[in-house]
Formats: structure tokens, sequence, C-alpha cells
């Protein structure tokens, strides 16, 4: 039986386990991914491995990072995360990656973020999420307002790729907002 730390209608949330790093390296390998990503070097499973024992696993964390997953079949989909906690301040930014591409499209990103939102607003009581995303990531932009983002800022020519120079957008979800959008 599969840990389900947190279910929603189609999906759940459970620990990222050391299992899942190989599946992970390929995704974020993966051209498609690795472009809307920004990610211009190849990671190698080391690195993966690095980046999972650097987790913070602490008391007080500065981060909490879920895998995501069907709960028809238990499927790893990808992995969604808040991070660089602010305690004093009470935000952090969050991120989704889904790996498959046919699970991309299909609502799983959106369900997985608002989970994530009532997670921050409800049960660590964040006052704001944010989110980043390079202006030409279209469907992250879209999912992105769909769970009600607002776009905060831009910073002007962040990204270098196919030759020429993209925007980042700031994007932030107070919790007053979440909950009145989602109170009815």
């Amino acid at each position: 039986m599969a840990v389900r730390f947190l279910v929603g209608e189609r999906l759940y949330f459970r620990p990222v386990e050391e299992a899942d790093l190989p599946q992970l390296h390929a995704w974020i390998n993966d051209p498609d991914t690795r472009v809307r990503l920004g990610q211009v070097r190849p990671m190698d499973l080391k690195a993966e491995q690095s980046w999972w024992e650097a987790q913070d696993r602490s008391r007080t964390p500065r981060s909490v990072q879920f895998a995501v997953c069907l709960n028809e079949d238990d499927a790893l989909l990808g992995t969604t995360g808040l991070h660089i906690i602010n305690w004093l301040h009470r935000w952090a930014e969050s991120g989704t990656l889904l790996g498959p591409a046919e699970a991309r499209g299909r609502g799983y990103g959106t369900e997985a973020k608002r989970m994530l939102l009532a997670y921050a607003f409800d049960t660590l009581n964040l006052h704001k999420v944010m989110s980043r995303v390079y202006e030409d990531n279209e469907p992250s932009l879209r999912h992105l307002l769909r769970c009600g983002f607002r776009e905060e800022g831009r910073l002007r020519q962040q990204l270098f790729r196919d030759g020429r120079y993209h925007d980042e957008l700031v994007l932030g979800c107070l919790a007053d907002e979440w909950r009145a959008a989602h109170s009815a």
C-alpha cells in the first residue's frame, strides 16, 4: 500500500523516495521539460541523488517536496513543492513538474497546484505562494492563472534560449484570495 500524505480527486501526494530518482532523472533531461525549465546542461543521476539528499527534512523546513501520483494506479506523474519557505513573512515559492508527456494537458498540474495551495494556506498557514514561469511557457502560465495566481512582476530578458532573450514572470497567490475563491 502506497503512502498517501494528501489525497485529491484524482491525485495524491507522498514523499519523494530514492527509488523515484531514476524516473525523475529521465524527466528532468527530457528535451521538452528542460526547455520549459530553462535547463541548459544535462543532469546526471549523481546530481539528482545529491538534490534528493539535500532536501530539508528538519522540523522547520525551508522546503517541502512531494511526489505526485495517480489515485487509480499509484503511477508517479511528477513532483510539486514549496521552496524557500520564509516562516517569518509567511511566503514560499512553488514549483510543479509533470514528467510524462501524456499526463500534460489533462488537468493534473492544476489539481496538484490546487492541492499544494490548500496545504500551504490551510496547513502551513502561509500568507502567499509565488511561482515563476518563462513568458513562452504558455501551458504553465495558463495553469497558474487558473489556480488563482496573478502576475506580480516581470524580470526582463532573464533567460537566453534559441538565440533570443525571454522574460521571466513572477506570479503570486494570496491566502485570502484563495480562501475567497474556494469558500463557495
